[in-house]
């Protein structure tokens, strides 16, 4: 196991103890009353683009600051993730001692899909971990993959498409791949350990293939409203021969911030 491989079980093991602590295995996680139970006040509030959460530790207490942006609550997918987020710095030892201690952790924080920064990431491995928990988790991948499945299991665990689909990576039956694009450009893009390919067919500029579901929305403004065929060569550069090889891409539309989310998967 490598030393990257032994932190994240690390923190998959913290996170699963205290979403299940006492047989606990109500779902979505409360992460309300974790922060209760461990006496942690917080507030939410309009903090414009500052940042998404903020724990702050003052007078020997902890207080988690979450953004809401005035019109969000605690049920919300994204809410709950900074939360989660902002309860790994209080749990991960060395975040809450080094709080404790008057040293920063480079708050305050904000989501990032593909997140650099060590402590960050590690908040945020933590987050995905106490909100959908190994122990429960497991079992709902079971079973061919769907958009409605992913559907269904956003809904069981009251996480959102990007961070429910990147779970399912660790311990989903059917390798999966996702696609952000931004006005056309790619973002970020992730795939299942086991996916056949990793090379998108794209160049320099980074945009997306225009012959996909995610490319035919920026180029045309076509929206597919359920999950369609693409020929996987359009999607992906690779020795083999991909001709009549097709895949399933599943479009996510976000039109407000010209932003797509293509969910893709073989049969």
């Amino acid at each position: 196991m490598t030393q990257n491989e032994w932190r994240k079980r690390e923190l998959e093991d913290l996170a699963d103890f205290i979403a299940t602590e006492n047989g606990n295995d109500s779902l979505p996680v409360n992460v309300a009353a974790i922060a209760e139970e461990n006496g942690i006040t917080y507030c939410l509030g309009d903090y414009q683009n500052y940042f998404d959460g903020m724990l702050e530790y003052e007078d020997s207490h902890f207080h988690i600051y979450i953004n809401n942006r005035g019109r969000y609550n605690l049920n919300t997918p994204r809410i709950r993730f900074s939360f989660a987020h902002e309860l790994g710095h209080y749990f991960i030892d060395e975040h809450r001692l080094a709080l404790e201690s008057g040293k920063s952790l480079h708050h305050p924080s904000k989501y990032c899909m593909i997140q650099r920064n060590p402590i960050e990431k590690d908040a945020d491995y933590f987050a995905s971990c106490l909100l959908m928990p190994r122990s429960l988790f497991v079992d709902d991948c079971k079973g061919e993959f769907s958009f409605r499945k992913l559907d269904d299991l956003c809904k069981r665990y009251g996480t959102s498409i990007p961070a429910t689909a990147s779970r399912y990576m660790d311990y989903g039956s059917m390798p999966i791949a996702i696609v952000s694009v931004n006005s056309g450009i790619i973002q970020y893009k992730l795939f299942s350990n086991d996916f056949p390919y990793k090379s998108l067919k794209t160049d320099y500029t980074n945009k997306v293939p225009l012959l996909t579901c995610a490319g035919d929305f920026f180029e045309n403004d076509v929206v597919c409203d359920d999950t369609e065929e693409v020929d996987a060569n359009e999607w992906f550069l690779t020795n083999y021969d991909l001709r009549g090889v097709k895949i399933h891409e599943h479009c996510v539309y976000q039109k407000q911030y010209g932003q797509t989310l293509s969910i893709l998967w073989f049969d």
